[in-house]
């Protein structure tokens, strides 16, 4: 009778420490950022950890990076909905080729979003837009703050993933 007791009570903790290990996530796979790669003829680019835009022209070089903080594949912050497939990342800005442009913006935070993330034929699209303006100091506040509410993201730019 001891020795049955002995046998449950180890297939009970056996249970009990699966169990807790799957409710921390510990076996299931991380979510993927749903946008990742060159976009746009290599204009911007989207890392699993970073952001950037590459673009020149007769005006000159505008090239800029950022850290990607978090991100949601199906929602936009502030409770505001999308269109179609849609999400955004949050951002904190970490170079910028124009050195006035980097004193406002590097070290701070904005939120990029897209929508309409669609395949057809082979082809991938989206439409973004990235929240131009005031940054803020703290993702937080950036989340909060950065909307189309408050005369964010009026405009979106459609552009292709790279082959």
């Amino acid at each position: 009778m001891k020795k049955n007791l002995g046998k449950l009570a180890l297939v009970l903790m056996v249970l009990f420490v699966s169990a807790g290990l799957m409710s921390c996530d510990a076996f299931k796979d991380e979510e993927s950022l749903s946008v990742l790669g060159t976009w746009g003829n290599g204009t911007m680019e989207i890392t699993s950890d970073t952001y950037s835009v590459d673009m020149g022209g007769s005006w000159g070089e505008w090239n800029y990076s950022a850290d990607i903080i978090s991100f949601d594949n199906s929602s936009w912050n502030a409770g505001e909905e999308g269109e179609g497939s849609y999400g955004y990342m949050v951002l904190k800005f970490t170079s910028h080729s124009d050195d006035d442009t980097a004193a406002a913006t590097v070290g701070k935070y904005t939120v990029f979003r897209w929508k309409n993330l669609t395949t057809v034929d082979g082809v991938t699209a989206m439409e973004t837009s990235e929240g131009y303006g005031d940054y803020y100091d703290n993702a937080d506040d950036a989340l909060e703050n950065i909307t189309a509410a408050n005369g964010y993201f009026n405009f979106y730019s459609a552009t292709v993933l790279d082959e």
